[in-house]
């Protein structure tokens, strides 16, 4: 496998994490190498088993039933994220009812 670049990602581990250090331990390895090898035997798998995962990530609900806020983290420049604070206390809202409003199409306040 050619290496280029580092690729990074963060993974939520939702209640997951002492499982996961709890396993690269004993297999004397790093929570990164473990994380590689399970996303490279997920990505050998037969294709039935990548379509059922994917059908089961289809499935999962994209909203909560409660209605409340979910956070979101957006990368943008800083002269970006500058304007978007800016613009979202001229406006007496939190930045992201501001960008809530930016995509339910509602013109932005003045």
């Amino acid at each position: 496998m050619a290496h280029g670049p580092r690729e990074r990602v963060t993974i939520v581990l939702r209640g997951l994490g002492a499982a996961v250090h709890l396993r690269a331990a004993a297999e004397r390895t790093t929570v990164a190498t473990l994380a590689r090898r399970a996303i490279t035997a997920m990505l050998d798998a037969p294709a039935s088993q990548a379509e059922l995962f994917s059908a089961v990530a289809a499935a999962a609900p994209r909203v909560r039933p409660d209605g409340l806020p979910v956070k979101v983290t957006v990368r943008m420049s800083a002269t970006h994220a500058v304007t978007l604070a800016t613009r979202a206390h001229s406006a007496d809202v939190s930045q992201g009812a501001y960008v809530a409003d930016l995509l339910d199409n509602a013109p932005p306040p003045p």
